[in-house]
């Protein structure tokens, strides 16, 4: 192999200018031997060693990699009055991005044979409900197996063992790149049931040592991690029951992604804004289309609220969902507000963690917008049709989305156990 192709192989590893020079050179700077060394072996054997001086480690196929340190613009933290101020997280550690195989359709998963005892699986997601809240899949029936499988698997035990398994999301521009900011191990790799697996242990507050798969289907394209606070074992066990499920629904391609901001309006008396995270701080690290456009005054969700405890939350989003599949909700109305379908429903709210104990109706607003594409939610946690007749149609008359162009999405924080 000559020296621009390992020039080209290793520019994959993205080391600096001078790392790849100061490597080529290496075969030049050994003592002569009896028997020749080849050049191949001893690149290798540099590659491998600037990896681990750099931070760097990545699973032998190249589709996961990890960086040590990874440059990341932290959010800043607003102090509060009192005694008590909120701590610093600690910065983040180890960066972990998966390649994205592009075109393919969705996949899901079955565990045939394998359940925890009495576990609370609240937190699981059918594969058909998935695509379904996306508006992916027409509301049709899945072929075949697909009908019983999994996108999201989460069990948590009586005993506190927890373990999750879960589809990685690749819609529109692709896998999100992950960061943890604790203790994480690149334990081995290797292969497991068929899947391309890499073995990762990570220490998290309130949890301890807890154990990941990050298991990729080649032939697929799909990658998928199985998490367990228990132990990798644990892990194994349920890689060695899982199967695959290919839906027929096509995966969107995309170079971008739109996300949606709200500015702050004037508000009807006895209602004002509480402290929330601006647009511009839940961006940052991601790169937009148009670097120079002011995001300082929008929100992605504004939190509204009353001297009597009630509030008002809006939110935005690129799509659109019918609350009538939640069982706890009724359409009550649909109509126009300024040329813009709405909905409106009633909503059961919950006060028991047994859903058996009803707390007083709420009220949503939905209005969709379609020349952009999104649409914008107002959700009262009192019956605002009875207490503020009006209100609700007020305030979402003077909203306006402003459309946001992405060509990289901000990287996020790696929780493999968290239920939501």
């Amino acid at each position: 192999m000559t020296q621009e192709e390992y020039r080209a192989a290793i520019s994959r590893l993205q080391p600096s200018r001078e790392a790849v020079d100061r490597l080529l050179a290496i075969p030049e700077e050994q003592p002569k031997r009896r028997r020749p060394i080849r050049l191949g072996s001893l690149i290798a054997a540099a590659i491998f060693v600037v990896l681990l001086l750099g931070g760097t480690v990545y699973a032998a196929s190249h589709w996961f990699r990890m960086s040590a340190e990874p440059t990341l613009t932290e959010r800043p933290h607003k102090e509060v009055d009192g005694p008590t101020q909120p701590t610093d997280p600690p910065k983040p550690q180890v960066g972990i991005e998966i390649e994205d195989a592009g075109s393919g359709n969705y996949v899901g998963f079955t565990l045939d044979g394998f359940s925890i005892p009495g576990a609370d699986t609240r937190g699981t997601n059918s594969m058909q409900s998935w695509l379904d809240y996306h508006g992916l899949a027409q509301n049709a029936a899945l072929p075949g197996k697909a009908e019983g499988a999994y996108q999201r698997y989460y069990a948590a035990a009586p005993d506190g063992e927890l373990l999750c398994v879960e589809v990685l999301d690749r819609t529109g521009i692709g896998y999100r790149s992950y960061f943890t900011r604790y203790e994480t191990e690149l334990v081995r790799e290797g292969t497991l049931n068929g899947l391309e697996t890499v073995w990762l242990r990570i220490v998290e507050p309130g949890l301890g040592d807890t154990w990941h798969l990050f298991c990729r289907d080649a032939a697929l394209g799909c990658a998928l991690v199985v998490s367990s606070s228990r132990d990798f074992a644990r892990c194994e066990e349920v890689a060695e029951h899982l199967a695959l499920v290919d839906t027929g629904v096509p995966i969107r391609r995309s170079d971008t992604k739109t996300v949606f901001g709200l500015g702050r309006v004037e508000l009807p008396e006895g209602l004002r804004y509480w402290e929330n995270v601006p647009l511009a701080v839940e961006l940052l690290n991601a790169a937009s289309a148009d670097p120079g456009q002011d995001l300082t005054a929008l929100w992605r969700s504004q939190i509204l609220s009353r001297k009597d405890g009630s509030n008002l939350s809006i939110s935005v989003r690129g799509e659109r969902f019918d609350y009538t599949k939640s069982q706890s909700a009724t359409l009550l109305k649909t109509g126009e507000l300024n040329g813009h379908a709405a909905r409106w429903y009633r909503n059961v709210n919950y006060t028991d963690p047994s859903l058996t104990t009803q707390g007083p109706p709420s009220t949503i607003l939905v209005i969709w917008y379609e020349e952009l594409g999104c649409e914008v939610e107002i959700w009262a946690s009192q019956e605002e049709t009875e207490l503020h007749p009006g209100e609700l149609e007020e305030i979402a008359a003077k909203l306006e989305p402003v459309p946001v162009v992405l060509t990289e999405e901000a990287p996020v924080e790696f929780h493999g156990l968290a239920q939501g």
